[in-house]
């Protein structure tokens, strides 16, 4: 199954594996079928956050545990638990400014354009404050059936 059915409520907890200050979604605003919109606020006392704010780099990051959202509320829909998934990188990535201020709300989205199961993911991701659009990108990324027997083959 592909694409996420409508009408049920997850936390970011419930759809990351993420835990501590390495779980920077605060909230899960919406989804649909192919897409999910997400909450951050900047918080002074956020890992990795500066005097000017949190850089505009974490913003890859935000938007790769965006995506994660979405192929936890997958995987839970399924039946299935949440798995890690390795970031692959960014085609383009993009951001008019250099931080996100100390304050802001956040909103993050992730649009599913590739999906091949159990193999790469691509997201068309964006980040607004407000309205405006801050940071954009199409990141992808790689979701073993077993990360275990991943890793264990692979290093």
């Amino acid at each position: 199954m592909r694409g996420l059915e409508p009408g049920f409520t997850y936390t970011p907890e419930q759809t990351l594996p993420h835990r501590g200050a390495m779980l920077l979604i605060d909230g899960i605003v919406d989804y649909e079928a192919e897409a999910v919109r997400c909450r951050v606020h900047v918080r002074r006392d956020a890992l990795f956050c500066g005097a000017e704010g949190m850089p505009a780099w974490v913003g890859l990051e935000y938007m790769a545990q965006a995506m994660g959202v979405y192929s936890g509320i997958e995987l839970l829909q399924k039946g299935e638990a949440p798995r890690i998934g390795f970031l692959i990188g960014t085609r383009r990535y993009e951001s008019v400014v250099p931080a996100f201020p100390i304050g802001a709300t956040l909103e993050i989205t992730a649009r599913v354009t590739l999906w091949e199961e159990d193999r790469l993911y691509a997201f068309d991701c964006a980040i607004h404050e407000s309205g405006r659009k801050l940071a954009w990108g199409e990141i992808k990324a790689f979701r073993p059936l077993d990360v275990r027997a991943y890793l264990k083959e692979n290093t």
